[in-house]
């Protein structure tokens, strides 16, 4: 317990006892990471309602997947483990029979490495519902980057993107070690 001393006559001290954190998992939230707090995750593929979806921290594939109404019937289940957490602006697709897993350097939308820290889109492929969750970037900048990209053609390096109208230097910061520009279409 603290006390702390004030100056201010006989005002009354007020005493606040946090709230007990619920809904972390057995093993807790993440280290580092405020349970309860809101992330965002694109989830695609086999699902009944493609999208991005609001989530808590610490929870999980599965979460994500009943957000997006479910799996659709033929949903490979088995190619995704259910159980993995899903992380902030991650990319989460559930293939369907014929589907294989992109090459890493030419994926169409995220790669997420197993370290968990390192997320990418690729300029040249990436649709709009996905690059609006980068840092600084929302639906209208999204959508202006996939107009340039059909107009002038795919981006042959990552500093083009500041010619996207409304991206400066600021917001190229943000986002310059996560759009890679390796795919073509």
């Amino acid at each position: 317990m603290v006390l702390l001393v004030r100056g201010g006559g006989n005002a009354p001290i007020q005493v606040v006892i946090p709230a007990q954190e619920t809904g972390a998992s057995e093993a807790g939230p993440s280290p580092g990471l405020a349970a309860g707090s809101d992330i965002k995750v694109y989830i695609s593929g086999a699902v009944r309602e493609l999208g991005v979806y609001r989530l808590e921290r610490g929870d999980r594939l599965l979460d994500a997947l009943q957000a997006a109404g479910g799996a659709d019937e033929d949903a490979l289940l088995d190619l995704v483990n259910l159980s993995l957490r899903v992380v902030d602006d991650g990319h989460y697709h559930i293939f369907r029979p014929g589907e294989t897993p992109p090459p890493s350097a030419a994926a169409p939308a995220r790669v997420i490495q197993e370290s968990g820290a390192v997320t990418l889109v690729d300029l040249n492929l990436a649709p709009v519902a996905v690059l609006e969750t980068l840092p600084g970037i929302g639906p209208s900048l999204a959508q202006a980057i996939v107009d340039h990209r059909e107009y002038h053609g795919n981006f042959q390096t990552v500093e083009e993107i500041t010619n996207v109208p409304r991206i400066g230097p600021i917001t190229f910061q943000k986002i310059r070690g996560l759009v890679p520009v390796g795919s073509s279409r």
